[in-house]
């Protein structure tokens, strides 16, 4: 009886035992299964991990070769760790580039040139030099805001990323940012990429910050988290909330606070999905931008910023004023870019994060934009030996999940500045969110067909606007005009990523 009882005892012991054996553990949601046949049965193998390289980055001799990285000065924080504007940014970029440069057996230099959006040439002129530059001094890699690179692609300038042999770069991983890639890939050619370790796409992110409390006083407490999830936020919905603010002459607290420049009006074309340059059942791209509903946009984005009574236009005072006048608790909205957050979390506001308003509710979703500031890297078409720097770039951004990447995302953003866990939520599905498209990331050599448009809305104080292409100008006749100068630079476009194949 006792041996019995010992060996029932035993048995009862291993239950759990054999029940942890018997589990299957469910792959990661990013990971795809594999199986393999043996003879006697089916083999479920290790998941595939697309958070890392597909191919062995460290099997390549570099020979502690110097690999030289073209940057400007007011993005420079992406890669050079003493440029960082935090100790949690500088310490992870330098963790990153020490394992890379471990990695591959490398080190960097970098090289800056003080280039920013009044001065695009100044970087473009580095580029062109570096074609002809002795190999010692030539820098092979370039890390520039996206506008800046389409002009030097079309003058072949930049590596063809598809035709590189034995190329290194695997745009199926997940640390690569698939809608840029989608979008700026024409005829299965490439030449800039954009991913993880180009953290400035979530700086520019373009959103709307709102003010909780003033929402409370002034809104009823509405939950625009809810309003949003259940696809209700709409450019109409927007206007009927500024309408129970009232004029914010009258009450000293305006309903939005807007800076009449490009950081809320490109957002919101975006947003209410205004088209310009589309793939065509042809498979060409064509010219989609005189129409109806983009008409309708600048009209009603006209009335916004020019005759709302409930809206703050900071053109009345400075550019600039936007999220001042929101930090002082005299705006319940403003729309601007997602760097902004630093700001108001250290001014103490507590804000509510959403996307900027669908057009109406029948467009099928939020399309949230960055502003074309964000950086893109390109490697030089002069450098030789293209598949051994595509590995570094290969490697830079698979090392920026985990540095670079993970402090800017997690740290910053989601652990720190979006505050609470509903914004942390909404930060995320915003991001899911993020767009992008051809026409708006090759507009600058498709006629400005992204620009144009802001200009209408702009004030005509601009000098540097064509004539007429101000907020009294007629929205139609532009129109009819930038489409025919598209077209016109779309021949060029089309020839040079499709040639012959066209004819």
């Amino acid at each position: 009886m006792k041996r019995f009882l010992i060996l029932a005892l035993v048995c009862l012991m291993l239950l759990p035992v054999l029940a942890a054996c018997g589990n299957k553990t469910t792959p990661p949601a990013t990971t795809t299964e594999k199986k393999t046949e043996t003879e006697d049965e089916s083999v479920t193998d290790v998941p595939e991990d697309l958070y890392k390289p597909s191919r062995d980055l460290t099997a390549l001799d570099y020979e502690d070769e110097i690999v030289r990285i073209l940057q400007c000065d007011f993005k420079k924080d992406e890669f050079d760790f003493n440029a960082g504007n935090s100790e949690t940014m500088s310490n992870a970029v330098y963790s990153r580039n020490k394992q890379v440069e471990a990695d591959l057996g490398i080190r960097f230099e970098y090289v800056s040139v003080n280039s920013n959006s009044k001065s695009p040439n100044v970087l473009a002129s580095k580029v062109r030099q570096n074609a002809t530059a002795d190999k010692k001094d030539m820098f092979h890699i370039v890390s520039q805001p996206s506008y800046y690179s389409v002009q030097l692609i079309l003058e072949g300038l930049y590596q063809e990323l598809a035709a590189v042999e034995n190329n290194y770069l695997d745009l199926s991983r997940k640390y690569w940012t698939a809608g840029f890639m989608e979008a700026s890939t024409v005829n299965d050619r490439y030449y800039f990429l954009v991913g993880e370790l180009c953290t400035s796409v979530l700086d520019e992110m373009e959103v709307v910050f709102v003010n909780d409390q003033l929402v409370d006083d002034y809104l009823g407490g509405i939950d625009l988290h809810k309003l949003v999830y259940d696809k209700g936020w709409t450019y109409d919905k927007m206007l009927s909330l500024l309408a129970e603010v009232g004029s914010g002459e009258e009450s000293g607290v305006w309903g939005m606070s807007l800076d009449v420049n490009s950081l809320s009006i490109d957002g919101m074309l975006g947003a209410m999905k205004m088209t310009t340059v589309e793939i065509g059942e042809n498979g060409l791209p064509q010219v989609n931008i005189n129409n109806d509903h983009n008409v309708t946009i600048v009209e009603k984005l006209r009335d916004l910023y020019w005759k709302n009574q409930a809206v703050y236009n900071s053109d009345r005072d400075k550019l600039g004023a936007a999220i001042s006048k929101f930090t002082d608790k005299s705006a319940i909205f403003t729309m601007n870019m997602l760097k902004n957050a630093e700001n108001l979390y250290r001014s103490g506001i507590k804000y509510t994060l959403i996307p900027m308003p669908m057009y109406d509710d029948r467009q099928d979703d939020y399309m949230v934009t960055a502003h074309d500031e964000y950086s893109s890297i390109s490697i030089c078409a002069s450098v030789g030996e293209d598949s051994k720097y595509t590995a570094v770039v290969e490697d830079l951004c698979y090392r920026s999940h985990d540095t670079t990447y993970n402090a800017k995302y997690e740290k910053t953003y989601a652990g720190q500045y979006v505050q609470t866990l509903k914004n942390r939520k909404m930060f995320d599905y915003m991001f899911e969110h993020l767009n992008f498209s051809l026409g708006s990331i090759y507009s600058y050599v498709l006629g400005e067909c992204k620009n144009m448009p802001r200009y209408l809305i702009y004030p005509e104080t601009n000098k540097d606007l064509p004539e007429g292409a101000n907020r009294l100008g007629s929205i139609p006749t532009m129109f009819i005009n930038l489409e025919a100068t598209a077209k016109e630079k779309l021949v060029d476009f089309i020839a040079f990523f499709y040639g012959e194949e066209t004819e």
